[in-house]
């Protein structure tokens, strides 16, 4: 199938029990982030209260779950992306995505970690348990970066683009 879309790197979720998603159910299920290239199907600007300019993209990853064969964005018959989702980020390099993967996976890690401190605050398994939730989103955060490596061998055929200029 030939593809027109323009395609940019995106920064995903990877949430339990393995599966991507821009919008997880919960802060619980979050495994890390991970980057992907996407199908940039739309670029919108929109303005927020205080009359600031910011982008929305809708997007498709290319695939859902390494099993399966690459995803193409599918619309329903009023003309409405059924398969993708609204993001405010794209990025035209991998390593800019990197850099953001890095961070929000180092935000996830703190949090994990505070969540353990406060909750067990007081009790002589507080060192325990936060080694136990640094051990476990280790595990987490390589299964993420196995799962993007996976991705990117998939998608090395797919070469990034500049925006196109919608009319």
């Amino acid at each position: 199938m030939e593809n027109n879309y323009d395609i940019k790197f995106v920064v995903c979720t990877l949430a339990n029990p393995g599966f991507p998603t821009f919008y997880p159910i919960d802060a619980e299920s979050i495994m890390g982030y991970f980057v992907s290239k996407a199908f940039v199907v739309s670029e919108e600007t929109k303005y927020d209260r205080k009359g600031q300019e910011y982008k929305v993209y809708d997007v498709v990853l290319p695939y859902g779950d390494l099993r399966g064969e690459m995803s193409f964005p599918e619309f329903n018959k009023y003309g409405n992306l059924i398969n993708g989702t609204r993001i405010y980020e794209v990025y035209d390099s991998r390593k800019e995505a990197e850099d953001e993967r890095d961070k929000q996976n180092l935000e996830l890690r703190n949090q994990k970690i505070l969540c353990a401190y406060e909750k067990y605050a007081g009790t002589n398994m507080r060192r325990k348990k936060i080694e136990e939730a640094s051990s476990t989103f280790d595990y987490y955060l390589n299964e993420c970066e196995e799962y993007e490596m996976a991705l990117s061998s998939l998608t090395s055929n797919l070469n990034i683009s500049k925006l196109t200029k919608w009319h």
